[in-house]
């Protein structure tokens, strides 16, 4: 298992991985989606399948695009699956698996 740093994206409806780690990882497309980023315009890229664990809880067989960025994306289609509170008062950040 590999430990990435990451943020949560609630624009994102899909997942993004760090270019490197696929490098390092040694994932292989499994096939290509349509994605569209902040300008809008639909570029078709290859996505991978990945099993990602966020705060102890796991999605597996999720599919994922990556671009050249340092951090992991958590986009809706990790989070979809949980129910996420965020308290900005007092700066907590909850995740559970309903």
């Amino acid at each position: 298992m590999t430990s990435l740093d990451g943020k949560l994206d609630t624009g994102a409806g899909i997942s993004v991985l760090p270019l490197t780690a696929v490098k390092v990882l040694g994932l292989k497309s499994k096939t290509d989606v349509w994605v569209a980023g902040y300008d809008g315009l639909p570029t078709q890229t290859p996505a991978y399948v990945v099993t990602v664990t966020v705060a102890g809880h796991t999605v597996e067989a999720l599919t994922a695009i990556a671009t050249p960025r340092s951090q992991i994306l958590i986009g809706r289609d990790v989070l979809s699956h949980f129910v996420a509170t965020f308290d900005g008062k007092n700066q907590t950040f909850d995740l559970v698996d309903p």
